[in-house]
């Protein structure tokens, strides 16, 4: 029922959105249609559009989730600055912080999911996986703030960027093109997760159609010491290294 709310509810704010923001008083003035006022639905009260954020606020990863966070942040500001989405309704973020793990993402998904009309933002490859079979069985929709290739085809996600498989192919082909052929040991070192399998399976794929030989692949641990996979690679004499890592 709560799925059909939302469905009701997005279908009639991109109504509203195309006839007077998108398009402008003009068009409205013109004759295209107003849309018709929102239903009340969990996380709507007619005037404020919650969206919900899971995303790591303290730990080694909230060097990502803090910035992505703000970036959300500073997006509505700038938008309820002007009326909000259609010009009338603001948008309030609700945030739990997942600290980086599946439990404390879906302690927060129970948390925030009576409460929001969706999610803004979920981090993490391994996290999304998770909190997924949840929007799956809740009728929900969320954002990953993940790259992985498989969330093109879930209905219950929107993609927000190119994949990690993809991005690690343009990585190589690039790498190629500037002379980086013949001759030369092209190598990887990954997180030994869902995130870092998502970046090398981009690579072996792309290897094969380049038809360039992956020499030495290491993993580590996230927040790990990479002493012994960074001297692995020393050793192999690596020339160039495909890194799927956290900035950490």
């Amino acid at each position: 029922m709560r799925g059909k709310k939302l469905g009701r509810l997005f279908g009639v704010l991109l109504a509203v959105a195309v006839a007077v923001g998108v398009t402008g008083p003009a068009a409205v003035a013109s004759g295209a249609p107003k849309g018709k006022t929102p239903p009340d639905v969990p996380g709507f009260d007619g005037s404020t559009i919650k969206l919900g954020v899971i995303t790591p606020t303290s730990g080694l990863v909230s060097v990502i989730g803090k910035p992505l966070t703000e970036g959300n942040r500073l997006y509505w500001e700038a938008k309820n600055a002007k009326g909000g989405v259609a010009g009338k309704y603001k948008v309030d973020l609700s945030v739990e912080d997942s600290q980086y793990t599946v439990e404390g993402a879906l302690q927060g998904y129970d948390k925030l999911k009576g409460d929001v009309v969706a999610f803004q933002q979920i981090l993490g490859t391994q996290i999304v996986k998770s909190v997924n079979t949840r929007l799956k069985a809740d009728n929900a929709y969320g954002g990953p703030a993940s790259l992985e290739g498989v969330w093109v085809k879930q209905p219950t996600l929107m993609p927000t960027g190119t994949p990690y498989q993809v991005l690690a192919a343009n990585g190589l082909d690039w790498y190629l093109k500037q002379g980086g052929g013949q001759g030369k040991k092209v190598c990887a070192m990954a997180q030994d997760d869902a995130y870092g399998a998502s970046g090398l399976d981009g690579l072996t794929q792309a290897a094969k159609t380049l038809k360039v030989k992956v020499t030495k692949t290491v993993r580590y641990a996230t927040g790990s010491d990479t002493s012994a996979q960074v001297g692995e690679l020393a050793d192999a004499n690596c020339d160039a290294v495909v890194l799927v890592s956290l900035p950490a």
